[in-house]
């Protein structure tokens, strides 16, 4: 600390970043501070939002010279112990199986100063945290998870696009992998192949090899041109590609102008190979005060991006957004006002191209007021209004209760208007306890989750609430909350409810060492789908097969806990353990049964030079 502030000293050694190879360089940088109690942000260079590529504002070191990377490589051998249990349905008893050793091992290879080699055989991720329960009674699409693995993580930032053509978490459990990632000269480099291990339980597994590509060439200061090819092949006449491009492009410093396009090829063994296409153009403007977007997304049916996550196929995305920030001074009561509008609508695919009118929209009115100390409020109303065709609800019927069914086909009056509001506040300004809560009371259609269509109106509440807690220095919590309901406006009763509460504690002792304690229940349930006009139970036929569209149940709870020592990276030693339970009523305690648990002890060293 001096009079005139503070300095920092940083030591980075070369081995350990990326530079070209050249005699005299020069470097951008960019050093943020960021305010936690005032939620500002302080910058070394100077900073403005009339700029839609920052990076172009780096500052700059210079006089940098001979720079030498020396010979870069890590060896990393990794030992896993396990004991796995499971619930034998059959024996009525729970079973563990002896106790299994596996070894790993992961290299890093500097081939330049600014291209890695990496590999890795038979990893294991037992230490990555379990994914956050997510609520899915309702949700006729995949949900997105994000990417935890750290052989998955380092150096793969290329493979991140506007869009998820590329998707690592479709890779599995890998067998083995290998990635280059880099850059020479204009062009930035990423290569990541692996030898997935999937199947059923009961069935033999499955090893589809996964071969990801990707190329960005620098245009310019801010622009970018690229592709990007992506091959899951399980056999020959079994695989899924695709190849694509994109480009970025900056005009006038604040408008960007983003384009993907890419196509598919997918076979079975049992079908034709069928291919699709898909179409991505956005254009933004970035500014202190007034920003929008446009945003149009096309999906063929065809289309299947096997290595990525593209929720939709066969749909037609139109989405804008158009917000104004009235700014206060820093200290202020108010010290930012941005009242915000925002559209999307839904077209199936080919209905889009015919000009017909959308199956689906939603339009959102918010306002967002930032107040002094970090504190910050949203208000939203919200309009919906779905219009599915007859044919989307081929394959349904009802029973008419003599034996017989009769079509199904929810007359779409109901849904012509649905309303709803919403709102979300977060405090972060306190050093022992920070939080946010996201709440919203609204209408909405229950969905046939196989056929995607609406069958009836609900209104109900849903909630995001999520506490972090810091109450020393070497202790922090984390308790989240989220709750989804709908009931029935034909009769008044509970569509569907899903409840997930989850604490993640941790306390570290010192900084290689922490001990890591997880707690999750998974409540969410769902009646089975009934006519609103007749209340008859609805069924699902197929080639004169019918089966009730039955509801599910499941109250799941588990525990994790990890003890981890890393003294230096790559150099570890983990325990942990976790167990899965289930509860036969929601959140009863009463007869919890556990299904499956499993005990691992992990170490490894690396060795770098």
């Amino acid at each position: 600390m001096e009079d005139w502030g503070y300095a920092l000293e940083v030591k980075i050694p070369f081995k350990s970043i990326r530079f070209p190879e050249s005699a005299d360089q020069e470097w951008g940088l960019h050093v943020f501070r960021k305010i936690q109690r005032t939620g500002f942000d302080e910058s070394w260079a100077p900073v403005t939002k009339d700029v839609a590529n920052r990076l172009t504002l780096s500052g700059s070191l210079s006089g940098l010279r001979d720079l030498e990377r020396g010979l870069f490589l890590e060896l990393n051998p990794v030992l896993t112990g396990t004991r796995q249990g499971t619930y034998d349905a059959g024996a009525k008893a729970f079973a563990r199986e002896p106790v299994s050793g596996e070894f790993g091992f992961n290299a890093k290879y500097g081939l330049t100063s600014n291209l890695t080699l990496d590999g890795t055989y038979n990893p294991d991720f037992s230490q990555v945290e379990a994914d956050a329960g997510q609520i899915a009674v309702n949700e006729r699409f995949a949900l997105f998870y994000e990417e935890k693995r750290p052989f998955f993580l380092e150096g793969t930032e290329i493979f991140t696009m506007p869009k998820n053509l590329v998707y690592t978490r479709s890779i599995i459990n890998p067998v083995a992998g290998a990635k280059l990632s880099g850059k020479a000269g204009s062009f930035q480099l990423g290569y990541l192949g692996a030898v997935d291990e999937v199947g059923d339980s009961g069935e033999p597994a499955r090893r589809p090899v996964v071969n990801l590509l990707r190329a960005r060439r620098d245009l310019g200061s801010a622009s970018t041109l690229g592709m990007v090819y992506t091959d899951r092949t399980t056999s020959g006449d079994e695989y899924n590609r695709v190849f694509g491009f994109d480009g970025r492009f900056v005009m006038a410093r604040r408008y960007t102008l983003t384009v993907i396009g890419a196509g598919s090829r997918t076979a079975t063994p049992d079908d034709a190979p069928e291919a699709g296409s898909y179409l991505s153009l956005q254009f933004e403007r970035a500014s202190p005060t007034l920003t929008f977007n446009l945003d149009l997304e096309d999906v063929a049916h065809g289309f299947d991006a096997g290595s990525g996550l593209i929720p939709r196929v066969g749909d037609t995305r139109l989405q804008s957004r158009l917000e104004y920030n009235f700014r206060g001074e820093p200290g202020a009561l108010v010290e930012q006002f941005r009242p915000g509008f925002d559209a999307s609508f839904f077209w199936d695919h080919e209905s889009f191209w015919r000009r017909e009118v959308f199956e689906e929209a939603e339009v959102r009115y918010g306002v967002t007021t930032s107040f002094r100390n970090n504190i910050t409020v949203l208000l939203a109303a919200t309009a919906r209004r779905y219009d599915f065709r007859a044919a989307d609800y081929d394959g349904l019927f009802v029973d008419d209760g003599r034996g017989g069914e009769v079509p199904f086909v929810a007359d779409q009056d109901p849904f012509g208007l649905l309303h709803g509001v919403g709102g979300f506040f977060w405090v972060n300004s306190w050093d022992v306890l920070r939080g946010r809560v996201r709440w919203g009371y609204s209408q909405d259609a229950v969905f046939d989750l196989r056929y995607g269509v609406p069958i009836e109106v609900g209104t109900g509440w849903d909630a995001d609430i999520a506490m972090y807690a810091y109450p020393s220095r070497h202790l922090s919590a984390e308790l989240g909350l989220r709750y989804q309901n709908l009931v029935r406006q034909s009769d008044g009763t509970l569509a569907l409810e899903a409840l997930i509460p989850r604490i993640k504690t941790q306390y570290q002792f010192n900084r290689a060492l922490f001990l890591r304690a997880i707690v999750e229940y998974g409540a969410q349930m769902r009646h089975g789908l009934v006519d609103p006009v007749t209340g008859r139970p609805l069924l699902s036929c197929r080639s004169g097969d019918c089966s009730l569209r039955s509801g599910s149940d499941a109250n799941d709870f588990g525990i994790e806990t990890l003890l981890s020592y890393e003294p230096t990276p790559g150099t570890v030693f983990f325990v942990g353990y976790s167990r899965q339970m289930e509860d036969t009523g929601r959140l009863r305690f009463r007869d919890v049964r556990p299904t499956a648990d499993g005990l691992f002890a992990k170490v490894s060293y690396r060795f770098r030079r």
